[in-house]
């Protein structure tokens, strides 16, 4: 697997010409930034996608305008790094809004993951049951995983499902992708549907504890409509595998909502 290129100095508050933070360069060092098309305007659009009277196709893996569009006329003031562990980065970064005032975030720079809901002959989904010191609870999540330096979310997903459920991905979707915490974060979770699985071997990480779980389909989303799925990753994964389950036949079709009854 080819290296990466050393990161740009985020310290200076430099960013190299057409540098774009919602990338993950670690993990696509080669990638380049996609530009916004513009649309002819369209009075059945929604009206959330005008941008100055403009409307924009935007590509697949954005959710939101790069940078340069989206931050136009703030400047940016030079950073420090303020927390380094590993990979993980704790950056105080400051910029100069208009009008002038100048505000601080605090960034956390990290490797983004990818996330993989798998689905066996049988119609069921390994999952996990995992301890999170943080929060201090034990939940109940898809297979997830940080990207290594260099590798792509696809490779990572199947590397890590393997890993943490004893299972090889035999076909990988692609669902999408979404930003965790894009207040202070800058890592992106990958979202893929895992098919034709076959028995591989588990393999975790040192201080990983997870137990290994296989659930019918039908349980998984009782469980996630009753609100009992927890983590971040877990919900957004799962919903939007939901559509291509239903239209699989996977689960029953929701049908016409009913509408609730009046009180009062």
């Amino acid at each position: 697997m080819p290296s990466s290129p050393a990161s740009p100095n985020f310290a200076s508050g430099a960013r190299p010409a057409g540098w774009d933070d919602t990338r993950d360069y670690g993990a696509d060092p080669g990638a380049r930034i996609q530009r916004t098309e513009p649309l002819r305007r369209r009075p059945e659009h929604d009206a959330g996608s005008v941008h100055r009277g403009r409307y924009f196709r935007l590509p697949r893996h954005y959710v939101s305008h790069t940078i340069p569009r989206a931050m136009q006329g703030w400047k940016r003031r030079p950073s420090q790094v303020v927390y380094t562990h590993g990979r993980f980065r704790v950056i105080e970064e400051r910029w100069r809004v208009p009008g002038g005032a100048e505000v601080t975030f605090p960034i956390l720079r990290s490797p983004s993951f990818a996330v993989v809901v798998g689905l066996t002959d049988d119609h069921k989904i390994p999952m996990v049951a995992n301890r999170h010191p943080s929060p201090g609870l034990g939940l109940i999540e898809l297979p997830a995983g940080r990207l290594d330096r260099g590798e792509s979310p696809r490779t990572a997903a199947r590397r890590e499902f393997e890993e943490e459920t004893g299972w090889k991905v035999g076909r990988l979707t692609r669902l999408g992708r979404y930003h965790p915490n894009p207040h202070w974060g800058t890592f992106a979770g990958h979202v893929f549907l895992g098919e034709k699985l076959s028995a591989g071997r588990p393999h975790l990480d040192p201080g990983e504890s997870l137990l290994p779980l296989l659930l019918p389909v039908g349980e998984v989303y009782r469980r996630l409509h009753r609100g009992e799925l927890l983590g971040g990753s877990t919900i957004v994964g799962l919903s939007l595998a939901e559509p291509r389950l239903r239209a699989m036949g996977f689960l029953p079709d929701a049908g016409p909502r009913r509408r609730a009854p009046r009180t009062g």
